[in-house]
C-alpha cells in the first residue's frame, strides 16, 4: 500500500473482532461495502484513469495490463478491475436492460463535489444529468465502459435528517417528481463562485425556482 492510501483512515471500517462461534447469536450486517469489481477488456487503462479521477484513488497494487486495485483511503482496495481480453463491450443500444443501474460515492461538501466536476470536465468527462433529489445533490458520469457512476453529496448535515426527508417527504407525489430537480452544473459552479451558499444550492425548493428563472 503506498503512502497515500496508507495515511487516509478507513471509511466505515472498524478493526477485526476475534468473535467465538457462541458470540454471533443473530443474523450480523456488513461493516460497509467493500469494493467494486469491473470487468473490462480495451478499455481497461481507460477505466483506471476514469475512477482515480473520479474518486481521487490511489493504485494500492496491481498485475500491469491484467489486474488494477485502487483505493480512495486506507482499505486494501476499493475498486478491482479487470481485463479479460475475450469479452465483448457492451451493446451500443439505448434500450435499457435489467441488472445493475450506477454506483454511488458520497462526498462530504457541495465544494467537493464541483470541485471533482470541474476537475472531470477538465478531462472532457461531464454528467449525463445532475439532479437534486431532495435527499441528494447528484452528478451521474458514464464510465469508458458505459457504466453509470454517481457522486453526490446530501441536502442535509445529518443522516437522520435525510432518512427523514426520505420517509416524509420525497416521491409523494411520485416517481415522476425525481426529474424535477434537474440543474446544469455550470451554472451550480458559477452562482457557487460567486457567492451563493452551499445550503441553498442544496435545497430542492431552491434549486427548482432557480431553474425556472432560468439562473440554474
Amino acid at each position: 500500500m503506498n503512502a497515500i492510501t496508507k495515511n487516509r483512515p478507513i471509511k466505515g471500517g472498524e478493526p477485526i473482532r476475534h468473535d467465538k462461534a457462541s458470540d454471533v447469536t443473530q443474523l450480523p450486517s456488513p461493516r460497509y461495502i467493500g469494493h467494486l469489481s469491473f470487468l473490462t477488456n480495451d478499455n481497461f487503462e481507460a477505466m483506471k484513469v476514469f475512477y482515480r479521477n473520479l474518486v481521487n484513488a490511489e493504485m494500492v497494487n496491481e498485475v500491469p495490463g491484467l489486474l488494477y486495485f485502487p483505493s480512495f483511503d486506507g482499505e486494501h482496495h476499493r475498486f478491482a478491475i479487470i481485463k479479460v481480453p475475450s469479452l465483448k463491450p457492451k451493446s451500443a443500444s439505448t434500450e435499457r436492460t435489467v441488472g445493475l443501474n450506477h454506483v454511488a460515492f458520497s462526498f462530504a461538501s457541495l465544494a467537493d463535489v464541483l470541485f471533482v466536476y470541474k476537475h472531470m470536465k477538465a478531462l472532457g468527462h461531464v454528467p449525463t444529468y445532475c439532479c437534486n433529489h431532495g435527499t441528494t445533490t447528484s452528478f451521474y458520469y458514464q464510465d469508458p465502459d458505459a457504466n453509470e457512476a454517481e457522486i453526490f453529496v446530501d441536502n442535509f448535515d445529518h443522516s437522520p435528517e435525510v432518512v427523514n426527508y426520505k420517509l416524509t417527504t420525497q416521491f409523494l407525489s411520485g416517481f415522476g417528481e425525481m426529474s424535477e430537480g434537474n440543474f446544469d452544473p455550470g451554472k451550480m459552479v458559477a452562482l457557487f463562485e460567486a457567492g451563493m451558499s452551499d445550503t441553498m444550492l442544496r435545497d430542492r425548493v431552491e434549486v427548482r425556482r432557480l431553474v425556472k428563472e432560468g439562473k440554474l
